[in-house]
């Protein structure tokens, strides 16, 4: 059973990654009908990553000029404002002009990826602080929110094709399965602001104390810059720069053989997913020719589940294999890629040429990411 904090903590790992879930649950309506031939899949996910890595490198130098509340807080408002974006522009993209708000909504997903790295950032600093299983609370959180925005936009589809199968499949019927979904997003959001600032903050004695020993030692290096105020400014910029690279070069150094595993995963899934699998169309014969956002969904669908089972079971695997062999598997899942390309390219032959296949395929491909990604001991 879960301790009412690792439930809390669970909440906010669901909150973090929901969002960027359902933008993954809303690639096949995006790329079928308002930006079609525009690519949205690939270039969504490029200024996702891109823009998250770019934050996460940030907050590794700057983060410490920010106390762990200003990070969460700001990240609940960023994460409002950009769902709040993403259901206007979803509504004002509907029609012939849905082109028009393609940059705006790269744009809004360069703000999601920030507002995603400043509260992993701030609710991994505090679950860290308290033990190991706070933070398998929030990992926990990260793979729930996948399922939740997959079986929500499911739900939504299976009941606008019991009301009107004939229209299930139209542009209006992704509309507004998106809009569920960010709606659902905007909810998780506010209910999250009140478990960190109203439960965590004020009810938890834990979650107190982690949150203090922080502060205490963000506060230490600045201490030491107030105490030489006689110092330049130019001698105090050298001399911040000059702690950070000596905070950082051990933990660089201890890391860096799981960071290029993490490298390899990420370089493999983001290969395939999301942006080969939505441009994958039922064959003639399948049960979704008529069902084409269903079926982007379902594809999409596999991979979160999938991925949240090989999380489940990378512990005991983790034990038989060991992280010093990690690298291995890791290189193995190369051999995806050329899969998902002749899938992509001769979609009738093969092990991909039946919707059973297919499914197949995305969950080994999925249940590898999440098993081969470094969580284990």
């Amino acid at each position: 059973m879960f301790s009412r904090d690792q439930l809390a903590l669970m909440c906010l790992g669901v909150c973090t990654l929901l969002p960027y879930n359902c933008l993954l649950n809303s690639q096949p309506y995006f790329e079928q009908h308002p930006f079609e031939g525009l690519d949205f899949p690939f270039t969504s996910m490029m200024t996702y990553s891109l823009c998250l890595c770019s934050s996460q490198l940030w907050l590794t130098c700057k983060g410490d000029s920010f106390s762990v509340n200003q990070r969460i807080g700001s990240a609940f408002i960023m994460q409002v404002v950009v769902c709040l974006s993403f259901f206007g522009i979803t509504l004002a993209a509907r029609g012939a002009s849905g082109a028009h708000y393609y940059v705006p909504i790269l744009l809004t997903i360069a703000v999601l990826a920030l507002s995603n790295a400043v509260l992993q950032t701030g609710i991994f600093g505090v679950a860290g602080s308290i033990s190991q299983e706070m933070s398998a609370a929030i990992m926990l959180g990260l793979g729930v929110s996948g399922l939740v925005s997959f079986f929500c936009s499911l739900l939504v589809q299976a009941l606008q094709h019991a009301v009107n199968p004939e229209k299930s499949d139209t542009a209006d019927a992704g509309m507004v399965v998106a809009l569920v979904l960010w709606a659902i997003c905007i909810a998780q959001t506010l209910s999250s602001c009140w478990v960190y600032f109203v439960y965590m903050r004020r009810r938890s004695p834990e979650t107190s104390a982690a949150i203090a020993m922080l502060e205490e030692q963000r506060a230490r290096p600045l201490e030491v810059s107030s105490s030489g105020s006689c110092e330049s400014s130019e001698e105090s910029r050298s001399a911040g720069a000059a702690q950070i690279f000596r905070r950082l070069v051990p933990i660089l150094g201890e890391i860096w053989p799981q960071a290029l595993n993490v490298c390899g995963v990420f370089l493999v899934t983001m290969s395939v997913f999301p942006g080969v699998l939505v441009h994958w169309e039922p064959l003639a014969g399948s049960s979704f020719v008529k069902a084409r956002q269903v079926y982007g969904n379902l594809l999409i669908g596999c991979f979160q589940v999938g991925d949240v089972l090989g999380r489940s079971i990378a512990p005991p695997v983790g034990r038989v294999v060991g992280p010093p062999r990690l690298w291995i598997l890791m290189l193995l899942r190369f051999a995806f890629i050329p899969l998902f390309m002749l899938g992509q390219r001769s979609p009738e032959t093969g092990f991909w040429g039946s919707d059973a296949g297919r499914i197949v395929l995305c969950s080994i491909f999925a249940i590898s990411n999440g098993l081969v990604e470094p969580t284990w001991p």
